[in-house]
């Protein structure tokens, strides 16, 4: 093998991460047409993920780490069902609607807070 000639792992590694990059563009056409199994693999397949996003966002408030992640999936499904989202992976896409959606649940919170200390409950 020369220098000039890329390395084996490596290009196994490309195909691989092609194949997924495949596999998923194909499982978001699939939902944007309203698959529902499509929409139920993207979900098992993202939803560790999306709860360690949801987890990190919120601090010391992991309780409502659920709730975020599912309200973050209703909406990235529902910009689907609507033609729009991502095309290629469904990362970058899920873990930004996470994160906004942790951050409005906190400030819900906050203002829950503030008004019950305003009324004195």
């Amino acid at each position: 093998m020369t220098s000039t000639e890329p390395h084996p792992h490596n290009a196994r590694r490309r195909r691989r991460h092609s194949a997924s990059t495949l596999d998923e563009r194909a499982l978001l056409e699939a939902a944007r047409a309203g698959s529902c199994g499509a929409l139920a693999v993207l979900y098992q397949h993202y939803r560790p993920y999306a709860q360690a996003v949801a987890r990190r966002s919120l601090g010391g408030e992991a309780s409502l780490a659920d709730d975020v992640v599912d309200v973050a999936f209703v909406r990235v499904f529902q910009a689907l069902g609507n033609g729009s989202g991502p095309d290629d992976t469904l990362r970058r896409y899920l873990a930004t609607a996470v994160r906004r959606e942790a951050w409005r649940t906190q400030h819900r919170q906050r203002r829950q807070i503030e008004l019950a200390d305003r009324i004195g409950v």
